[in-house]
C-alpha cells in the first residue's frame, strides 16, 4: 500500500486476482458470518412487515436457546446456562427490542441493519468501560446479533437490491450471498481473505465478475460509496482514484476474447493438432448461466451445482421448485447432456440451529452422506430429477462418495422412486448415476466402482484438500495446497485410467481443467473431458487446438516420474518454453 504524491485521497493496495476483469464502482460493505447482509433502504410501506420479520426471528432465537437449556444431549454445565440464561434475558428486554423496532422505523432501514446499528452501539458502550467483567458482555452481544441474524436467513429475506455499479466488500464472501443477488449482481468483489478454488470465487469467474481478495484489514480503510477501481487481472485495486489513474487502467486492459461460434452452430469437441478430441463442458451455479455457456461453446452442462437452489431459496427448495429448474435447463440445452448434482452442502447450512455447526464441516455430514441422514427431502430432489429426465439427456452426479454402499443406497432409493413414479402415470426418464471423485477413499477404489457408478466426475479441488489435508481457503497453509504435488498428479492419473479399464467416462471438473497451464498435463494423462466455467472455454479450447496429444503424452509421461511439486512445475514450464512458448507468453 502506498500514497501516490499529489493525491492524498489516492491509495492503492495489491492482493490476489481470483476473477480476471476490470471494474470501477462504489463500495458497498458486507456484514455478518452466517448470512451476510447490508444496509437496505425500505419504503415506510415495509416498516411493519419488517418488524414483524424481527420479531419472529427474536422469537426464533428464543426457542433456540430455551432448547439448548432443556436438551438433555447439551452436556451444559451450571455456568453455560447462566451465560444462555443471559442471553435470553437480553431478548426479552423492552429496551433493547424497541431501539430495534426503532431503528426499523424511523431509518427506514432493513432488519438486519436494525440488529447491526443498535448491537454496535451496546458494543462501543461496553468496551469503553473500565470494569472488565462488563467489557467482556461485548462477546455475549456479538453472539446474540448474529443469533437473530441467523433466523433472519430463515426467515422471508429483505431484498438484496444493490445500488448500480457496486462493487462488494467484505472480510469474505459466501457462495449463498452471490446467489441472493441474482441478476443484480456486483461489477466486482474484493475481500480480505479466499482463496482462488473458494466457490464464491468460482461462481464470481462464471459469472465474469472481477474480484481481488488477500487485502489484509482493507474494510477499516473503506466507506460505503468510495470509489474504486478493481483489476482481476494484477490483483490491484485503487481506492479513491484521480481521473489520471482511471484513464490509466482503462487503457491497458486486455480485451475480451473474440468468440466465433454463432449460437446457431452445434458445439464441438476441441481436438488437438494430430485429431485428438477432448470433449468440453461447462460447469453452472444456476440456469441463468447456460446461454453464456452455450455461447462459448460448451458440449453440454458437465456439472449442475444443485446447492445453489438453497442458496437462491433460502431452504431446501420444494420439488416443483427443482423441478422447473431442472426442466429449464434440460429443455434449454438443445439436447446436450446436463449432469446435475445432488445438493453438496453440510448440515450446518441448512439447519438453522448454532449446535448443528461441526468443527470441521469439510470432515462432517455433507454431500450425500447428509442426503442419506435427510431422506425425506433427498426423495423430494429425486423426485424432480427423475420427471426433469423425461424432457432430454439429463444425469445425477452423487457427491462426495466414499465407497460402493453409499451408491448402491442411493441406486435402491432411485428405484423405488421411479417405480412410484412410473405408478402414477408420471412421466420420467432413465438418468444414468454418476459419482464425483473426491474423497481419497474413492479414488483408491475407483476400479471397483465402475460397478456401480456410469460415470466419474473427477473434482480436483476438494481431491486436493483431502489428499493434502490443506484447506483450500486457509491462507496459514496455502503454500501446503499444490496442485502439482506428486500425489494429486498420480491419483488423477490412476483415476483415469481406472475408468478407461471400467469403460466408464471421466470428467475432470475442478479448477484444473479451466487452467491453460495445466491442460496439457491432463490431456496428456488420457483426460478427454473437461469441465470449467463457461468463460475459460475460449482459452482452453485455443490451447488443446495448437498441442499435440503426442507432445502432452510425453510431458505427462515424465511429470508422472518425479517426486516433488517444484520438479513438476519445472519441467512443466520448460515444455512450455520449448514447444509451446507461443501458448504460453513469459513462461506462465
Amino acid at each position: 500500500m502506498s500514497d501516490r504524491p499529489g493525491h492524498k485521497n489516492q491509495v492503492r493496495y495489491s492482493g490476489r486476482a481470483v476473477s480476471r476483469g476490470f471494474a470501477v464502482g462504489q463500495i458497498v460493505s458486507l456484514y455478518g458470518e452466517r448470512r451476510q447482509f447490508f444496509r437496505v433502504s425500505i419504503p415506510e410501506s415495509s416498516v411493519q412487515g419488517e418488524i414483524r420479520r424481527l420479531q419472529s426471528a427474536i422469537s426464533t432465537a428464543k426457542h433456540q436457546i430455551q432448547r439448548l437449556i432443556r436438551s438433555d444431549s447439551s452436556g451444559l454445565n451450571a455456568i453455560a446456562e447462566g451465560i444462555l440464561d443471559t442471553h435470553l434475558l437480553v431478548l426479552e428486554d423492552h429496551t433493547f427490542l424497541s431501539k430495534l423496532e426503532h431503528s426499523i422505523e424511523h431509518d427506514l432501514v432493513n432488519a438486519e441493519w436494525a440488529v447491526k446499528s443498535v448491537t454496535d452501539s451496546y458494543l462501543i458502550q461496553y468496551r469503553s468501560l473500565d470494569n472488565s467483567n462488563i467489557r467482556e458482555r461485548a462477546a455475549d452481544i456479538l453472539d446474540i446479533a448474529e443469533r437473530i441474524r441467523s433466523a433472519l436467513g430463515g426467515r422471508r429475506r429483505s431484498p438484496m437490491r444493490l445500488p448500480p455499479d457496486s462493487v462488494l466488500a467484505a472480510k469474505e464472501i459466501r457462495p449463498s450471498t452471490m446467489i441472493e443477488f441474482g441478476e443484480n449482481r456486483p461489477i466486482a468483489i474484493v475481500t480480505e481473505h479466499g482463496g482462488w478454488t473458494s466457490h464464491a470465487y468460482i461462481l464470481a469467474r462464471e459469472l465474469d465478475i472481477p474480484a481481488v481478495t488477500g487485502l489484509r484489514k482493507i474494510l477499516r480503510h473503506l466507506r460505503n460509496g468510495d470509489r474504486i477501481i478493481v483489476d482481476g487481472y494484477r490483483g490491484e485495486v485503487v481506492l479513491n482514484p484521480t481521473a489520471e489513474t482511471e484513464r490509466e487502467y482503462r487503457s491497458r486492459q486486455p480485451k475480451p476474447p473474440t468468440i466465433k461460434r454463432s449460437s446457431s452452430e452445434p458445439p464441438e469437441p476441441a481436438r488437438t493438432l494430430d485429431g485428438h478430441l477432448i470433449r468440453l463442458t461447462s460447469n453452472l451455479d444456476s440456469v441463468n448461466g447456460l446461454s453464456v455457456a452455450k455461447r462459448m461453446g460448451a458440449c453440454g452442462i458437465g456439472l449442475f451445482r444443485s446447492e445453489f437452489l438453497i442458496g437462491q431459496y433460502g431452504r431446501y427448495p420444494t420439488e416443483a421448485q427443482q423441478f422447473d429448474a431442472y426442466s429449464s435447463l434440460v429443455a434449454a440445452s438443445d439436447g446436450e447432456t446436463v449432469n446435475i448434482r445432488t445438493f453438496d452442502i453440510g448440515v450446518g447450512q441448512i439447519s438453522g440451529r448454532h449446535e448443528d455447526r461441526e468443527r470441521n464441516p469439510a470432515l462432517g455430514l455433507r454431500g450425500i452422506r447428509l442426503s442419506l441422514s435427510f431422506e425425506h427431502e433427498f426423495v423430494k430432489q429425486i423426485r424432480a430429477l427423475l420427471r426433469a429426465s423425461a424432457i432430454g439427456p439429463l444425469n445425477i452426479v452423487l457427491p462426495m462418495v466414499g465407497d460402493l454402499d453409499e451408491v448402491h443406497s442411493v441406486r435402491g432409493l432411485i428405484a423405488k422412486v421411479a417405480e412410484s413414479l412410473k405408478e402414477k402415470d408420471v412421466p420420467i426418464g432413465e438418468p444414468k448415476v454418476g459419482i464425483m471423485i473426491e474423497v481419497p477413499g474413492a479414488a483408491i477404489l475407483a476400479d471397483d466402482l465402475c460397478s456401480v457408478a456410469d460415470f466419474f466426475c473427477l473434482g480436483t479441488n476438494d481431491l486436493i484438500q483431502y489428499l493434502l489435508a490443506a484447506d483450500r481457503d486457509n491462507e496459514n497453509v496455502a503454500g501446503w495446497y499444490q496442485t502439482l504435488h506428486p500425489a494429486v498428479l498420480r491419483t488423477v492419473s490412476d483415476v483415469i485410467a481406472a475408468g478407461k479399464r471400467g469403460n466408464r467416462p471421466v470428467s475432470i471438473c475442478g479448477e484444473m481443467a479451466g487452467s491453460p497451464f495445466y491442460v496439457p498435463l491432463l490431456v496428456g494423462m488420457g483426460a478427454e473431458e473437461l469441465s470449467m466455467n463457461a468463460n475459460s472455454l475460449p482459452e482452453v479450447r485455443r490451447v488443446i487446438g495448437s498441442i499435440a496429444f503426442e507432445e502432452a503424452q510425453a510431458l505427462a509421461s515424465r511429470v508422472l516420474k518425479l517426486a516433488s511439486a517444484k520438479e513438476i512445475e519445472t519441467q512443466i514450464r520448460e515444455q512450455h518454453h520449448d514447444k509451446w512458448s507461443h501458448l504460453f507468453p513469459g513462461n506462465s
